[in-house]
């Protein structure tokens, strides 16, 4: 069996596993062994180019066999940063996420199932050595070969070699016996503009395998401390099309994204339309509405101010489980109306708790509506009006603010609107008034809300006031 021990200086390992965004802030774990061939393709062909390609080829045909593993105990993380757009606004940047495990000083072991001759090795011990970064290029490393049996301290198998549970993808390379050796040369080498233009998502010498992953390693949708699942309660997504839809679209938008959220629930749970989560329905076993804000929200946002949504938060109470969590994933577009193109969403973060920043100071970025009448004795309109925001606040077991101020104004760049111009009815029912505040709370919070009688569809939504945040 032959072994390739990987150590990284620095302690972390920064890589985007296959077919996800990097803005998704998911870190490949376990390293992939396509990554390492590719890694060798790239090692031979800029430093070693005195070796000649059949001896490359043998080294390339020990990796040809899923590997398993020796892990660490790992954390996953990400770092969040603006980056400059490069455009004449200088202030215009976009958020870029860099995820990574952290290992500390332990080191990863690959066990291939294969026998190396002398001149191998060494060619392979020699390339291994040249090789300076894996991943990233902030992901230094150290590889080099070693000496392991069948019989060492495994502790990552393949999936068919292992019960189930805590699980991960990993792309492998895949070297049959039978290959060509310089088309597996050539795929190796494929760009990923020359997969889409052939309408592929992945090239010629690759296969996805499954591994169970060992106790103290966390499945890659989960961030935080090793050893623990942290409970997952919030999906941020990234939106792009070349027309962004209005915030005046907020509700359509969000009630066309539970939609598909509960078509996709429904495929993965067999197809029973009883199983659809009522996490995504809002609605209990016997087909009544929920109660208690138990379902999830779907927050259309718009964090640049523009007057386009540009981002979508869905979140709930009670964190979701693990097929919710693939229905999330696996969210990846919503058609517009009026034959405009159709939004496409990149998941960007899966938390337990709901992103934001912290303030004192709020105001609506959405209209907030009651179901409820002013009538005789409930004090003036404005009055009443604040009084049902007050009693949502209690609802939701928000803390009441110290002062609330009816506002007018619609946050944003784009002048001559007012909350009448946002769509506050489903379907065919009653269209509500709507109205905006701004509040102060005694102490800091953290995180987007909304309240009144449509905030699960991103009705009554409130941000943090700018130039107020903590």
């Amino acid at each position: 069996m032959i072994g390739i021990e990987l150590s990284f200086p620095t302690g972390r390992f920064h890589a985007t596993p296959w077919g996800r965004n990097v803005n998704e802030g998911v870190p490949e774990w376990p390293p992939s062994s396509y990554r390492l061939a590719r890694a060798l393709v790239d090692v031979w062909s800029r430093k070693a180019r005195d070796l000649p390609e059949g001896r490359f080829l043998r080294v390339l045909r020990l990796l040809g066999r899923p590997p398993l593993y020796a892990l660490p105990p790992v954390r996953f993380h990400h770092i969040r940063f603006w980056q400059s757009s490069n455009e004449k606004n200088p202030s215009k940047r976009q958020l870029i996420f860099d995820p990574f495990a952290t290992c500390g000083e332990g080191r990863v072991l690959m066990g291939f199932e294969a026998e190396a001759t002398t001149e191998a090795a060494d060619d392979l011990q020699q390339l291994l050595s040249m090789l300076a970064f894996f991943g990233r290029s902030e992901s230094w490393v150290q590889a080099r070969a070693v000496d392991c049996s069948e019989e060492g301290e495994w502790n990552c198998f393949p999936f068919d070699e292992a019960g189930p549970g805590n699980t991960a993808r990993v792309a492998c390379f895949d070297f049959p016996e039978d290959k060509n050796g310089p088309d597996c040369l050539s795929s190796l080498a494929t760009t990923t503009e020359e997969l889409l233009s052939k309408g592929r998502d992945r090239p010629d010498c690759f296969r996805w395998v499954h591994y169970s992953l060992p106790g103290n390693s966390e499945e890659t949708i989960f961030l935080g401390k090793a050893g623990t699942r942290k409970k997952v309660r919030s999906a941020l997504y990234a939106l792009s099309s070349k027309v962004l839809p209005l915030v005046e679209e907020t509700l359509p938008l969000a009630e066309r994204v539970r939609s598909y959220l509960m078509g996709i629930h429904k495929r993965l749970a067999g197809g029973d339309p009883a199983c659809v989560s009522p996490r995504f329905s809002g609605k209990n076993s016997t087909g009544a509405p929920s109660h208690g804000h138990r379902h999830a929200f779907f927050q259309p946002l718009d964090i640049d101010g523009d007057g386009r949504i540009d981002h979508l938060l869905v979140h709930g109470r009670e964190p979701f489980d693990e097929l919710e969590i693939t229905a999330l994933d696996e969210l990846r577009e919503v058609w517009q109306p009026g034959g405009r193109p159709d939004l496409e969403f990149v998941l960007m973060n899966l938390g337990e708790y709901v992103p934001g920043n912290r303030s004192k100071y709020w105001r609506s970025a959405t209209p907030f509506v009651t179901t409820r009448h002013h009538r005789k004795g409930r004090g003036t309109r404005e009055e009443w009006i604040v009084g049902e925001l007050l009693r949502e606040f209690d609802a939701h077991g928000i803390p009441r603010p110290v002062s609330v101020e009816l506002t007018g104004e619609v946050p944003g760049n784009r002048p001559g609107r007012g909350w009448w111009s946002f769509t506050r009815n489903r379907k065919e029912g009653q269209v509500f008034p709507g109205y905006g505040f701004r509040v102060r709370f005694d102490e800091p919070r953290e995180g987007y809300f909304s309240l009144g009688a449509l905030c699960h569809f991103g009705l009554g939504l409130f941000v943090p006031e700018r130039g107020h945040e903590a």
